[in-house]
């Protein structure tokens, strides 16, 4: 083959690759996002994100199935292992950190709401006497 035509379908096979990644890590944060809404995972942070990181253990076996060296196979292991559960657990800390400030956002809405509501009947109530 041509060695033009070599660098091509490797550049090719890059760019689909990247972006094929790419893809694949984001469905990884949105389904992280989507654990933090769920009731069985509310509570502390890194109990979540401990469950991430065990539940991704068995992608740590995914690097023996290949027959080259032993440090390959455990290279391909680790970086396996972290680009699924480095997303997962970012795409969960991120929608829980989003649902804690909404909330508090929320209650200090609510709170000079109320505040304000209770100053105009005081304001009334002094008029009226």
């Amino acid at each position: 083959m041509d060695p033009g035509t070599v660098f091509i379908t490797a550049m090719g096979f890059f760019i689909f690759g990247g972006i094929a990644l790419a893809v694949y890590a984001y469905c990884l944060h949105q389904i992280g996002m989507t654990l933090a809404h769920r009731q069985k995972w509310q509570g502390e942070v890194w109990r979540a994100a401990s469950r991430i990181y065990f539940w991704c253990l068995p992608i740590l076996g995914l690097g023996f199935f290949f027959s080259v060296s032993t440090v390959l196979q455990i290279g391909i292991s680790v970086i396996a292992y972290i680009l699924h559960a480095h997303p997962l657990s970012v795409g969960y800390w991120s929608e829980r950190e989003r649902i804690e400030s909404a909330a508090k956002l929320r209650f200090r809405k609510n709170v000079d709401d109320w505040l304000g509501e209770w100053e105009c009947q005081e304001t009334n109530t002094r008029e009226e006497l």
